[in-house]
């Protein structure tokens, strides 16, 4: 029979003393088997609770909060000074804000005559907000909310991190009670209410008991299947924003392919403004097609060229509006290229040469972008080279 070698370990000895000690030693104990789920997950009734608080809590936990305001109050607490000046600011604002309600229409006073709602602030835009009572308890809201950000930063030994939170939570807490949120007090609402003669409120209260049957039916799907369809109202294109701004919100669209141009395909389609949201997307390949890829081909020059990295700058939704932006006249009808356009109609309109001289300063920007696309309209590939030949002297962009 095969043998195998056993290595013999040595044993170190011990005297009585450490047995004692040994064995009065509490020995490990085994811990207790965790209950796991399904899906492996641990502790699902803690993460079902925690859940539920982060709903309440705005996804603060309780005991972050409680320390937090725990820090701050006690530390407001010795700081008399503080408290005076917090005492003393609230009784001048509630001074202030009673006489502006008196003297609302005296001159010198008027809408925002207080506080004045930040630029980032839509919900008092409208011109609504500007007439008493309205105007008036929002800025009530706005000083309270000035007031408590006071209140509670700038006290001498809180932390930054539980100032952060004390300042949030209760900003959080403010706006649920701003003005706007209720109806008897947005005239908004009170507007619309008038012009439908309440079939918002109708429409509204339809609203909340569809939403309800779906909770209390555990219903996961959408309100209204129809108002999304794939491909119509849900992008399929692959895609991200890449910029965003005021303005505009600019989709850089994925290729399909491996190879592509280096350069990217830059659109703004003019006529997809005025386009559903549903139409927006076959509008702009529509576009694509008609103003780089055809083209080339007719006019004989085909190019071997795959333009499919596009960068979209999406159409303003219909009924939606612009805010902080204003009109800019280019002056285009006063542009060089009109003037060179009138010069070289008898070229475009019955192919005769032309030859035209013209002096260019620097306010003249794009000089025969307007003409070359009235080339392409009104002659195509029919006006030979050289019909049209443009003597200029300046400088100009």
């Amino acid at each position: 029979m095969p043998t195998a070698e056993v290595t013999v370990l040595p044993i170190r000895t011990r005297t009585a003393n450490q047995d004692e000690r040994q064995s009065a030693m509490p020995t490990e104990q085994p811990a207790p088997p965790v209950t796991q789920g399904a899906d492996g997950e641990t502790y699902q009734a803690d993460r079902a609770l925690h859940a539920m608080l982060a709903r309440l809590t705005g996804g603060i936990s309780p005991a972050a909060l409680l320390l937090a305001y725990a820090d701050w109050l006690s530390h407001l607490a010795s700081s008399p000074q503080r408290q005076i000046e917090i005492s003393q600011d609230a009784l001048v604002e509630a001074k202030r804000l009673f006489e502006a309600a008196q003297n609302f229409h005296s001159p010198g006073q008027g809408p925002w005559s207080l506080i004045k709602p930040q630029a980032q602030d839509r919900r008092f835009a409208r011109p609504e907000w500007e007439y008493p009572p309205f105007n008036l308890m929002a800025q009530a809201l706005l000083l309270g909310q000035q007031w408590w950000h006071n209140a509670t930063t700038g006290v001498r030994g809180v932390a930054k991190q539980n100032e952060a939170i004390v300042e949030f939570s209760i900003r959080q807490m403010l706006d649920v009670l701003s003005p706007s949120n209720f109806a008897a007090t947005n005239p908004e609402v009170l507007r619309k209410s008038f012009e439908s003669g309440g079939a918002n409120f109708v429409r509204g209260w339809q609203n909340f008991c569809n939403d309800w049957m779906r909770v209390v039916s555990a219903e996961l799907g959408p309100a209204r299947t129809g108002d999304f369809v794939v491909g119509e109202t849900v992008a399929t294109s692959r895609g991200k924003v890449v910029f965003r701004n005021e303005l505009i919100e600019l989709i850089q669209y994925y290729p399909t392919t491996k190879t592509v141009h280096p350069e990217p395909v830059l659109i703004v389609p003019a006529s997809a403004v005025a386009a559903p949201p549903s139409t927006r997307l076959p509008v702009m390949l529509t576009l694509l097609k008609a103003s780089v890829l055809e083209p080339p081909v007719q006019l004989g020059k085909p190019v071997n060229v795959s333009v499919l990295v596009l960068l979209y700058v999406p159409a303003l939704a219909p009924g939606a509006a612009r805010h902080r932006t204003t009109f800019q006249d280019h002056r285009l009808d006063r542009a060089l290229d009109r003037s060179l356009i009138a010069q070289a109609s008898s070229a475009l309109d019955r192919g005769e040469p032309v030859r035209l001289a013209t002096p260019v300063r620097n306010e003249h920007r794009s000089v025969g972008a307007m003409l070359g696309g009235e080339i392409v309209r009104r002659a195509g590939t029919e006006l030979p080279d050289d019909t049209i030949q443009i003597d200029l002297t300046g400088t100009a962009g």
